[in-house]
């Protein structure tokens, strides 16, 4: 959806304004969120709120978005509070309270800010239990096995957009399901889904907020912890501190144990999700030209790391990889 002032000034003055109970009168600023949300700030004479639009056909997405603000609420995280949310004219929309506070974004490469943000995620992860799947499921008890048969579909993405890779197929399914017959940790931990510096905002108390949220699932905490570093300080794991060690240091001994042994399977695992991830992108109809050219050479570049990890030795391909998470080293302050 292209923000419309018109559009927008009456979605606001015959929907939800009446439906809040606030006022007709209202300023409005755009808000770069993504490509799936409309997004924007919104202030009048009862406060300031971010109102978020969704596409007819994306409920689903509001609604995913509703139940995790549910459940982080219900568990004790900070997240904006929903005023109110319903269907206007031509969109789906949700307007909640505006958290005051810095995005982390605007923080970075601050060390503190990063453990921070770490801590936050190890607190989340602290809610644990032995099936993974959605927060109000019944849910199940191998995600790594749920991995094992979903691996065809996902890794033929990677060779639609690639095909020179589909010679070391075979390389990638023996690797991929050796691991995932190795592990298979008893508790899996509640996720945020999309954790990085955009998303979360320092409160004015000193808090973290959660503030895009995703369906709440549990499944692998240290995965998302290594997706995590590497958005906070970047590709390589000598980059990951001091994100990682404030995490590591936040949770118990098991999982120490676990990130020490499956550390680096965890990293090319991450790597080659991300190969699927940014193949997806690519072919997808998001973002212009540009944005899926770039994400082709992302696709490359994990899968390209995915190999160093794994030993797998990649075909020749006339495409320049690029990597989506530059290291912040050389911008962190000097001890």
């Amino acid at each position: 959806m292209i923000p419309d002032p018109e559009r927008l000034s009456r979605i606001w003055e015959k929907r939800i304004a009446p439906a809040c109970g606030l006022s007709q009168e209202a300023s409005f600023a755009d808000k770069p969120e993504g490509f799936g949300t409309e997004v924007h700030l919104v202030e009048t004479s009862e406060g300031r709120f971010v109102l978020r639009l969704y596409r007819p056909r994306s409920s689903q997405r509001m609604k995913n978005y509703l139940s995790a603000n549910s459940v982080f609420t219900e568990i004790g995280m900070t997240v904006p509070e929903v005023i109110g949310h319903g269907r206007s004219e031509d969109a789906l929309w949700l307007l909640e309270s505006r958290v005051e506070g810095t995005i982390f974004r605007d923080l970075l490469p601050d060390v503190a800010s990063s453990e921070k943000a770490a801590s936050s995620l190890a607190r989340l992860h602290g809610h644990e239990r032995r099936r993974y799947g959605d927060y109000r499921s019944w849910g199940g008890f191998r995600l790594t096995l749920r991995w094992r048969q979903r691996l065809r579909e996902r890794w033929n993405k990677v060779i639609r957009l690639i095909p020179e890779l589909e010679c070391v197929t075979e390389d990638v399914r023996t690797w991929f399901e050796e691991w995932a017959d190795s592990y298979s940790p008893r508790l899996y931990q509640l996720l945020h889904g999309d954790y990085h510096p955009g998303n979360l905002a320092l409160t004015l108390d000193g808090g973290v907020a959660f503030l895009d949220l995703r369906t709440p699932k549990f499944g692998f905490g240290i995965l998302e912890m290594i997706e995590a570093a590497h958005h906070f300080q970047g590709e390589e794991p000598a980059d990951w501190e001091p994100f990682s060690s404030a995490y590591l240091g936040c949770r118990d001994e098991e999982t120490r144990y676990l990130f020490k042994r499956f550390g680096s399977s965890l990293h090319a695992v991450f790597h080659l999700r991300h190969a699927d991830r940014f193949s997806d992108l690519a072919v997808g109809d998001r973002g212009e030209l540009e944005d899926r050219r770039r994400w082709e050479r992302n696709a490359y570049d994990s899968f390209l790391r995915f190999c160093s990890i794994t030993g797998i030795i990649p075909p020749a391909v006339d495409l320049e990889p690029e990597s989506a998470f530059p290291s912040r080293r050389e911008y962190a302050p000097s001890s």
